[in-house]
């Protein structure tokens, strides 16, 4: 049998994730997630987001990005 990898989506932690997304990807790291569907990057930049992806092992699976901010960027 093929192991499933579980991603967590950040907008039901998204409080969290704006208070302290750090914290937050080291505790989903710890419960076993292999990866994350952003909702934003909470005020960090692409590179320390990144940063913090590496240091917990986990991946970038998606991002939910306003339609408009889509077609505009």
């Amino acid at each position: 049998m093929k192991n499933i990898r579980m991603a967590s989506p950040l907008y039901i932690l998204r409080e969290e994730c704006a208070r302290d997304l750090d914290a937050v990807l080291c505790r989903l790291s710890d419960l076993g997630f292999a990866g994350i569907e952003f909702l934003g990057f909470f005020g960090h930049s692409a590179e320390e987001v990144r940063q913090m992806l590496d240091r917990y092992h986990l991946q970038a699976l998606g991002n939910h990005v306003p339609y408009a901010e889509l077609t505009a960027d």
